[in-house]
This record gives structure tokens, C-alpha cells and sequence, in this order.
């Protein structure tokens, strides 16, 4: 049974845990290009068992596979709106490739949760996951820039703090989807 009093501190707990191991992942060379889905993907699987009821192997895998294929997507989808729009390399620029990234990724992610765990609401997790991840897309590539330009911690500190604030918030939204949007099935 769902617990949502549980699932509205939950989600963004193991969201910011994620977060906090997505950004510490971008330091060895080669792990920060999936490693940040995978361990999105295991937050939310375990939010999902720790609020609510046991998930099946195969929709834990799946929300994982989903959550990691989410990420690279957003990865190759704000580089192909960097090749394709050529706005520059300034911030504004930057907060398009977020946008447009975030938004992406919070698609594959609410498509695969929508698909995988009965009774979520199809119409609103399609609507709020990927709006919030554009918001958060833009949030993270606008403090990630600060970061990076105007302190003098840089990398990584750039990535602890914005892998944190968007898989939190991602996160946060999800409980938000629970509640059917189609009949039961027995």
C-alpha cells in the first residue's frame, strides 16, 4: 500500500543521495556519461519499494535501464541543440542545451515510470516529470556555469551541486504522479 506522507520526503531523499553519488561519479574519467542515470534509476526504484509496495525485478530493472538511457539522452540531445541551433556559447545558450536536455531526460524517465509501475497517472507524470526536468535542466546548467566560471572550486564542485538539484527535484514530483488514470487491471 502507498504511504504518500512517506513517498513526499522519500523521493527527494534518495533523489539528493543519487545526486550526491551522480556528481562524486563525474571525477574518474568516463564514468559521469551514464553512471548519473543508473544511480538516479536505483533512487527512484528504491523510493518506490521503501513508500510503497515491492517492485518485481523486472520493473526495478526497467526503471533503471530507463532512468540511464534518460540521461544519455538528455547528454546527446543537448549537444544535437547545440550542433543544430548554434546559439552561442553564453549563458543563454547554455540554458536552452539545459532546457532542452532536462526536458529530454525527464521525458524517458516519466515514459518508463508511466509504463512500468501500475496505477501512476500516464497524463500527469507526462506532464509534470518532463516540465520539472526542464526546469531543473535549466537550473542545473546555470549553477553548474557559475560554478565553473565565477568561484574558484570549479570541477567537480560544479557537478556536486547540480547533479544534487536536479535529481532532487525530479525526484520530488514523482509522488505527485501517483494515482490512476486508467482502470485497474486483475
Amino acid at each position: 500500500m502507498l504511504n504518500h506522507r512517506l513517498c513526499y520526503v522519500i523521493f527527494p531523499i534518495f533523489g539528493f543521495c543519487a545526486g550526491i553519488c551522480s556528481g562524486l561519479s563525474t571525477i574518474p574519467p568516463g564514468w559521469g556519461v551514464i553512471a548519473p542515470g543508473f544511480f538516479f534509476g536505483l533512487a527512484l526504484a528504491f523510493s518506490w519499494e521503501a513508500c510503497a509496495t515491492r517492485l518485481a525485478w523486472y520493473q526495478g530493472t526497467a526503471i533503471v535501464i530507463g532512468s540511464t538511457v534518460g540521461f544519455v539522452a538528455a547528454e546527446i540531445t543537448s549537444i544535437l541543440s547545440y550542433r543544430f541551433f548554434d546559439l552561442g556559447n553564453g549563458m543563454l545558450a547554455g540554458l536552452h542545451y539545459g532546457a532542452v536536455g532536462g526536458y529530454a531526460g525527464g521525458l524517458i524517465v516519466a515514459a518508463t515510470l508511466a509504463l512500468v509501475i501500475p496505477n501512476f497517472s500516464i497524463a500527469r507524470t507526462l506532464l509534470l516529470v518532463p516540465f520539472t526536468g526542464m526546469f531543473f535542466g535549466v537550473i542545473f546548467v546555470f549553477c553548474g556555469i557559475y560554478i565553473s566560471d565565477h568561484t574558484p572550486w570549479g570541477h567537480p564542485f560544479d557537478d556536486l551541486v547540480t547533479f544534487p538539484l536536479w535529481q532532487t527535484g525530479v525526484a520530488a514530483v514523482i509522488p505527485f504522479c501517483y494515482g490512476t488514470s486508467r482502470p485497474p487491471t486483475d
